[in-house]
């Protein structure tokens, strides 16, 4: 059969049913290099271009307790750049109220709303500065830290 007909048994539509699950397959290859292209672009300006916080390009300080006492009204954020350290050497969760005092001094007098045991940090760590960050620590009835946070103010 010259004319044009398929032979008996052959399929004419074969052909072109390849060339669509080609299609396909170029385009999910496309769509996973877009993906991860914009992932990228994504955390470039996230990390380069939008603000960020006061603490973004610091380096964490190791914890003193001296330089903890003697920076209790610092603006520069001196103790939340030694909260890391703070707490994995001294975990504050088990202390005692006087060991706590101990460890980092009496706690702030006006305090954070609500908490009567806490700690001024520094500025919060958000692009526009709008507060304070506060190590706020809850007291069971037995006078023991039960649980330590940081709110900001």
């Amino acid at each position: 059969m010259s004319d044009g007909a398929p032979a008996r048994g052959e399929r004419k539509w074969h052909k072109p049913k390849r060339n669509w699950l080609l299609i396909a397959v170029v385009a999910l290859g496309i769509t996973g290099v877009l993906y991860v292209a914009s992932r990228f672009t994504v955390a470039y300006v996230m990390e380069n271009l939008l603000p960020q916080g006061p603490y973004a390009h610091r380096e964490p300080i190791a914890f003193s307790g001296q330089l903890w006492l003697s920076t209790a009204k610092d603006k520069s954020g001196t103790r939340y750049l030694m909260l890391d350290d703070l707490l994995k050497r001294h975990p504050l969760v088990g202390l005692t109220r006087g060991e706590v005092v101990e460890l980092l001094g009496p706690f702030e007098p006006p305090g954070y709303p609500g908490f009567p045991a806490c700690f001024y940090l520094g500025p919060e760590n958000h692009p526009f500065r709008e507060g304070t960050a506060w190590l706020v620590l809850t007291l069971d009835a037995d006078q023991r830290v039960r649980a330590i946070d940081v709110q900001t103010k």
